[in-house]
């Protein structure tokens, strides 16, 4: 995001400073975890680089040698369960920061929290592209809204209490730990404690 636009849509300089900090605050940590992966998946390439270049100059030194041509066929095995393990572990850190991404854009007030009221398993990441996450987003937006950024102004709170159906349920000061109970767990979690668990989505 450039000042020079900002400025064009008529901000002033006060404005303009304003939402630049809320812009860094969203974009950097975004910005921190590209450039680890960048550094992390270069390291694995250079390492796996270094293991083949070894392993094509024990190949020629191996000719006649059958116990060592067997040692080496067993590392080119292991090298080669390693490198997929790498790929597959990488297209998993693409697709967790794919979705952080999304959830952040979306206005998720705790990206874990909505997280674990979706669905991964119906979530694809494939070429850069996220598949079936924005219908569900959409769903629990309009069903916990309270988790999302809210583009309309709250009503002022005058203080007096009003006693309606549809009360929500008090604090009973339920707990769970959203980050190991399962997704089933969660959601039965959500429904008899709403209370305590947007005080915890909230965290």
């Amino acid at each position: 995001m450039k000042r020079d636009f900002l400025k064009e849509q008529g901000l002033t300089e006060e404005q303009i400073n304003a939402v630049m900090a809320q812009y860094g605050q969203e974009v950097n940590p975004l910005q921190d975890q590209i450039h680890n992966l960048t550094a992390e998946r270069d390291g694995y390439v250079k390492q796996l680089g270094e293991r083949d270049n070894q392993l094509k100059d024990l190949s020629a030194k191996a000719k006649g040698n059958e116990e060592l041509q067997a040692t080496i066929d067993k590392l080119k095995k292991s090298a080669q369960e390693a490198e997929t393990n790498y790929h597959n572990e990488l297209a998993k850190q693409q697709k967790s920061f794919a979705i952080d991404k999304a959830l952040t854009g979306a206005g998720a007030l705790n990206n874990k929290a909505v997280s674990a009221l979706l669905n991964m398993d119906n979530v694809e990441y494939k070429e850069g592209t996220l598949t079936g996450l924005d219908d569900q987003l959409t769903a629990l937006k309009e069903s916990d809204g309270y988790l999302f950024k809210q583009e309309t102004q709250q009503p002022q709170d005058t203080g007096k209490v009003t006693i309606t159906a549809g009360q929500p349920k008090p604090n009973t000061g339920a707990k769970i730990d959203l980050s190991k109970a399962t997704y089933q767990e969660i959601m039965a979690f959500k429904e008899e404690h709403p209370q305590e668990y947007a005080e915890l989505a909230e965290q």
